[in-house]
């Protein structure tokens, strides 16, 4: 029993205590899979072992893992334990792409009636990978240890205690990490490592300390040629060459089969005693089922050459998370969000700010890109991800999108919310996900910017009951129908609706926070606009608003009454213009100087600076004149349709309650008020014409232009005396004049002279004619034509003459297309849609408005018949004569007018 006791107690004071000669290693190594590859671990270091043998190797692990090692050394009773536990700080989002922790535990025992010995060692280990923008460390991975180390043996027959020490040491290791070889295919890792930096002292319970593990430096690398075998003619996959050196040689080999089966050899050699190499060899085996842990089952054998077979080693790991984070999430950044655009910022062409993603692989990687907010927004979803591919190595920034829900319209000033990135991918048959963190600030609904002016169009709520229902009252409130301006249908229902807002008491004040004039200028300077809901149900003495506030609150009621408006913007003030409808070739029948009005997408419209208080609505309407002609050509000016903008801001609009009826006092004199001044200018207006003919009468387009103004006006005799003037050689008075014979021949028809209108129709005939062999490209002459015998068709009871009136309306048409040719359909839709809106001015009966919009299909049809060659044989001009109940003026706004 004492020769035992002696042997073992040999081995173990061999294995621990005594100081080896010739400079030899006093540490121990561990692990199943290291020793089978013949202690060739310190380039690998790829798995739980790392902590013990190279800790920079946890910097490039993406995982949590548990390990575990058993062996019973020489067969002699004498039990060695490791178990270590290594984790990502995934639970420190900052710090997760850089560091890795982990714990590990070493402990020998033994213990019998007559020894007890144990040997623990406690190492605490971080790996730290360098950031990516430090291109110098980027191929570089470090590594500590804090090791404490206790030993303790006891002689129990003697009742006496032979040692207890304990003391604290360090570890250093590095790996440098080569992507590409410039040789060989494949990667390379080299690696250092010194253990027990400077030495470990231990303090013995005897009072004295010593150096019980000097300083060990040792050098290693490993060399992986390729993942998976060339052309795959073998089930060989993984495959690593490993060689340490120390104080030994150390080569090691490891490969899978079929991916699930390790084999695993090793040698090594110590340099300076002469004795055999120890062999090893290892098997293992992986288990891996999908939504379950990953499991390796290890197997080692180690023979050394004194004492043969007797060293085995059993251990295993389980990887309880991994995730290769092989895209990492650099930095999120999220712009301000406003409430108001919260419908803009759900279009898909739209971005609320960018993630930095870095690929860390050696492949192109495909990924899918979530953003959710913790408020506002509902859970992920495909709608709101976008699919990108990141190559090797590459750093990209990608846009997010964020689809947020109608309650963010709940934020009354400005929150701090937090936001979630994820990022998704597909890596060797498993799904990971990114995940990173960012906080930013939700602007409540009132809240804008001014970098881009067309956002003013997200507070232009054209939907909202309570604005539709105050421009209905309003509309409702006056019907006089005196007046020609009265047959300018978007002119007079815009007066309309100004003059409402200011007698239901809305003025202008410059708000007192955030004035237009000083944030406008300012692009990301906030500033507030009422929503036009709201701002109509605030108390009288509360009526008032900066210039955007005006602007967008007449604007939203002339879009809701079905008026096209564009807003005006120049550096310190916002106003706008409105659509009067009126295509630029009947720009006289809108009898105003050019100075007021804006020629814009081929209609007139009219700039309103909207002061509302003492301001009427000419008087806002040549303000806004005068600063449209000041400012127009200028870069700082900005014309934004509000068609276009509302598609690219849609509105939002706020809970409220339901909509009430208005007060809105009579507008009979304030409407009075701005006819006068209306009539005024077209005095003004006429008296202009006459002057430059008195100055210049042999200048014809002037007594032209004057001639079609009267017409316009209803004025058919003073028109008439103007183109006879001119005749017979002035071709746009010739067909002007048609117009007037077309004219008088609707209003004999409408008074039940038939015959007599059949003349003058046949007078217009002549008329184009004569216009179109002086002038034979206008298309206008044709087009006028065209109308005409749909009219003499309508009234003329002669069949046979009707259906040369169908013929000669056909003919007509084709000439007009083959002089338009190529934009002819474009054109004829916007002239014949003028039409058709002329007939809803003029609140004519629903049937004549049918045959406007049937005129129009059979232009539309005769020109494809021209352009595509198709038949179209059974085509069938509806008549457009007049009928009883008919505006008389209709004809002059239906026809072209040359001037």
């Amino acid at each position: 029993m004492k020769i035992h006791l002696l042997t073992r107690f040999t081995v173990l004071f061999t294995l621990i205590i005594a100081s080896s000669a010739l400079g030899q290693r006093d540490q121990l190594f561990v692990g199943t899979r290291p020793l089978s590859m013949g202690g060739a671990f310190l380039a690998v270091a790829d798995d739980g072992n790392a902590i013990y043998w190279n800790p920079a190797g946890l910097a490039r692990m993406e995982r949590i893992q548990a390990s575990f090692m058993y062996a019973d050394l020489f067969g002699l009773g004498i039990k060695s334990y490791y178990a270590s536990f290594l984790s990502r700080l995934y639970f420190i989002p900052p710090l997760t792409d850089y560091l890795t922790f982990g714990v590990d535990w070493f402990g020998i025992q033994f213990g019998d009636d007559e020894l007890d010995f144990n040997r623990n060692q406690f190492n605490f280990a971080l790996g730290f990978l360098p950031p990516k923008n430090w291109p110098i460390a980027r191929h570089i991975s470090l590594g500590a240890n804090l090791k404490y180390l206790s030993m303790n043996a006891r002689l129990e027959g003697l009742g006496e205690t032979a040692t207890d020490v304990t003391g604290w040491g360090w570890d250093l290791g590095g790996l440098y990490h080569l992507d590409t070889l410039p040789l060989l295919p494949g990667r390379a890792n080299l690696g250092f490592m010194i253990h027990d930096l400077g030495g470990t002292r231990v303090r013995h319970n005897a009072g004295f300390t010593e150096t019980l593990l000097r300083q060990n430096v040792r050098l290693g690398l490993s060399y992986r040629p390729f993942d998976a075998w060339p052309g795959g003619k073998l089930p060989i996959s993984d495959p690593v060459l490993a060689f340490d050196f120390d104080d030994r040689l150390h080569l090691g080999l490891e490969f899978w089969l079929p991916n699930t089966l390790a084999l695993r050899f090793g040698w090594q050699k110590d340099r300076f005693l002469h004795e055999s190499a120890t062999l090893s060899f290892g098997i293992g085996f992986k288990s891996k089922v999908k939504d379950w842990p990953e499991v390796h089952i290890d197997y080692a054998v180690v023979n050394p050459p004194t004492l043969p077979n007797t060293n085995n080693r059993f251990g295993g790991s389980i990887i309880l998370r991994k995730d290769p984070r092989l895209l990492r999430i650099d930095e999120i950044h999220i712009n301000d969000i406003f409430a108001s655009l919260y419908l803009h910022y759900g279009d898909p062409a739209y971005r609320v700010g960018q993630v930095k993603l870095l690929n860390v692989y050696k492949d192109t990687l495909a990924a899918e890109i979530f953003f959710k907010a913790n408020k506002f927004m509902d859970d992920m979803t495909a709608a709101q991800s976008q699919k990108i591919e990141i190559e090797p190595g590459q750093t990209k920034d990608i846009p997010l999108r964020a689809v947020f829900g109608e309650e963010i319209l709940s934020v009354a000033g400005q929150e701090r919310i937090t936001g979630r990135v994820e990022v998704r991918y597909t890596f060797a048959e498993g799904q990971y996900k990114t995940t990173g963190h960012v906080d930013f600030r939700v602007h409540g609904k009132n809240f804008i910017t001014w970098d881009d002016p067309a956002k003013a169009a997200a507070f232009v709520t054209v939907k909202d009951d309570r604005v539709e229902t105050f421009a209905r009252q309003s509309l409702q409130s006056f019907r006089d129908k005196r007046a020609h301006w009265s047959r300018e249908f978007n002119l007079f229902r815009a007066m309309l609706l100004y003059e409402a807002l200011r007698q239901y008491k809305v003025q202008y004040a410059k708000d007192p926070n955030t004035p237009f004039a000083k944030v406008s200028g300012r692009m990301y300077r906030l500033d507030t606009i009422q929503y036009p809901g709201d701002f109509l149900q605030r108390p009288e003495s509360q009526r008032s608003g900066d210039c955007d506030d005006l602007s967008v609150l007449y604007t939203s009621l002339l879009e809701s009454s079905e008026i096209g408006t564009a807003l005006l913007s120049i550096p310190g003030h916002l106003f706008m213009m409105f659509d009067t409808g009126i295509p630029l070739d009947h720009r006289l029948s809108l009898p105003v100087g050019d100075s007021l009005l804006v020629a814009y997408r081929e209609t007139l419209w009219i700039p309103v600076d909207a002061y509302f208080g003492d301001s009427t609505f000419v008087s806002a309407w040549k303000a806004g004149a005068k600063l449209a002609k000041s400012w127009q050509g200028h870069k700082d000016f900005e014309i934004i349709p509000l068609e276009s903008a509302r598609s690219l801001y849609p509105a939002a609009i706020p809970s409220h309650a339901p909509a009430k009826q208005w007060s809105i006092p009579l507008l009979d004199d304030s409407i009075d008020l701005n006819l006068l001044a209306l009539d005024e200018w077209k005095k003004q207006l006429i008296a202009h014409y006459r002057a430059l003919i008195a100055s210049n009468p042999r200048q014809p387009e002037t007594v032209n232009k004057l001639g079609v103004l009267y017409a316009q006006l209803g004025e058919y005799t003073n028109a008439e005396a103007q183109f006879k003037r001119l005749l017979p050689d002035y071709a746009p008075a010739v067909m002007n004049l048609g117009n007037l014979y077309f004219i008088n021949g609707d209003a004999l028809v409408l008074q039940g002279q038939v015959a007599a209108g059949i003349q003058a129709y046949k007078h217009a005939a002549r008329a184009y004619r004569s216009a179109q062999q002086l002038e034979p490209y206008d298309w206008r002459s044709y087009l006028n034509q065209a109308i005409l015998y749909q009219a003499l068709k309508e009234v003329d009871r002669d069949s046979a003459a009707r259906k040369g009136y169908q013929k000669a309306t056909e003919r007509a048409l084709e000439i007009a297309a083959g002089i338009l040719k190529g934009h002819a359909p474009e054109q004829l839709k916007i002239a014949t849609a003028e039409m058709e809106k002329k007939a809803g001015w003029r609140e004519i009966k629903q049937r004549v408005k049918k045959k406007m919009k049937q005129l129009k299909e059979a232009i539309d049809r005769a020109f494809d018949k021209y352009l595509t060659q198709k038949n179209t044989k059974d085509v069938t001009l509806v008549a457009a004569g007049p009928k009883a109940g008919d505006d008389p003026d209709f004809r002059a706004q239906m026809l072209w007018w040359k001037i």
